[in-house]
């Protein structure tokens, strides 16, 4: 089986998830994707045959050059929020990307701003369509998360300073043993 087919089945057997992302899809954003750590940590958690890791934060990411306002992000943020409490979200514009990234270039859509994120199993996401398919969103494939491996996104995209301070501070390895760092 494929990566991307084993993706999916982990994703659909977790009703969270699911649940989760029938709440966003209800907001009907632009080329949207949840993303990070809700789904790095899944399937961890799944190859690691842990149950469900509580997430920090659920990151939404999706893309329009229509509105960069910040304050909109945080407007989804309140609408997801009534509908899963629970949940904290963190919405965020791709469009809006390189403002936080001097030198880099505008993204033309919701993986160009994904890709630059640090490490390569962090880089993915999945969304839930109209037809309750499952679109991925993998810049960096999908080899590394399946195969606990966590290795710096390629130049010219790599910041080796950030990469290094999140492997110190989000401590995986000893949450997830069996992960391997590449530096």
């Amino acid at each position: 089986m494929d990566y991307e087919q084993q993706l999916k089945e982990i994703v659909r057997s977790e009703d969270w998830l699911m649940e989760l992302l029938r709440t966003v899809r209800t907001l009907g954003l632009h080329d949207w994707y949840i993303a990070a750590g809700a789904i790095r940590n899944t399937v961890w958690d799944r190859l690691h045959g842990f149950t469900h890791t509580p997430l920090q934060d659920v990151d939404v990411v999706y893309f329009t050059r229509s509105d960069l306002r910040s304050s909109t992000d945080t407007q989804y943020e309140a609408l997801l929020e009534k509908k899963q409490a629970t949940v904290t979200w963190n919405v965020f514009n791709q469009a809006r990307a390189h403002l936080r990234s001097p030198g880099r270039e505008p993204a033309r859509c919701t993986e160009d701003g994904v890709k630059y994120w640090p490490e390569t199993p962090t880089c993915v996401g999945v969304r839930l369509e109209t037809d309750d398919s499952l679109t991925i969103l993998a810049p960096w494939e999908l080899r590394d998360l399946f195969a606990l491996v966590i290795r710096p996104i390629p130049e010219p995209f790599l910041s080796k300073e950030l990469y290094q301070k999140r492997q110190a501070k989000k401590k995986w390895k000893e949450k997830w043993p069996q992960l391997t760092y590449v530096n």
